[in-house]
């Protein structure tokens, strides 16, 4: 049985969705009632990192939300989630990687100033740095997405589930996709799918 820690309203939602698709039995520990130092002290049991999200699948233990979700995708959906050629795989992992060094940075830290660094500690300036980073990989998607449905053609795979989870956070943000419409088209797509209202939505 494949076991998920880490509370909805974290980066194991993007686990959960990934688990919704492949349509597995899984149990979700949210831990939601556990104080961080408690969380941190049984996660730590999972993962070294003591953070969330982490995984057991049988004896294997994983932690890091993009490692998860491409090893679920690997193990459990080798023809859709995760494309059946080498060259597709490939281009799984580039935009897989893309989402987090690209993508996710900027967007926590419009997170962390909009909902932690408030009062004396916000600050604009990186506000603007954010967002004048942020543009150039919402740049990249849109013309990947000019003609064509998903990232890596018409199938919806693990590659469009990991950019669009990290997107997703843009909408507690007020952070629009107008001047992107391919992107914006692509993320209502993608978040209009059964999977991914099962694994919480938006929140």
């Amino acid at each position: 049985m494949i076991r998920l820690y880490g509370p909805l309203n974290s980066r194991a939602r993007r686990c959960l969705w990934m688990l919704e698709e492949l349509a597995i039995p899984y149990e979700h520990v949210p831990m939601d009632d556990l104080s961080r130092e408690q969380r941190r002290e049984k996660i730590s049991k999972v993962a070294l990192t003591g953070k969330a999200p982490a995984m057991e699948d049988g004896s294997l233990k994983l932690f890091e939300s993009a490692a998860i979700n491409l090893y679920l995708a690997a193990k459990y959906d080798d023809r859709e989630l995760w494309p059946a050629s080498q060259a597709d795989r490939a281009r799984a992992l580039q935009w897989a990687f893309f989402a987090m060094t690209e993508l996710e940075p900027p967007i926590v830290t419009l997170f962390m100033q909009k909902f932690v660094h408030t009062g004396k500690n916000h600050s604009e300036g990186a506000v603007k740095a954010a967002k004048k980073i942020l543009a150039d990989p919402l740049e990249t998607l849109d013309k990947q997405l000019k003609k064509r449905s998903y990232l890596l053609g018409d199938q919806f795979t693990a590659a469009d589930l990991l950019c669009v989870s990290v997107l997703d956070m843009l909408g507690r943000l007020e952070f629009g996709l107008d001047p992107w419409p391919n992107v914006h088209k692509w993320v209502i797509s993608c978040t209009s799918r059964p999977a991914y209202e099962r694994a919480g939505g938006s929140g």
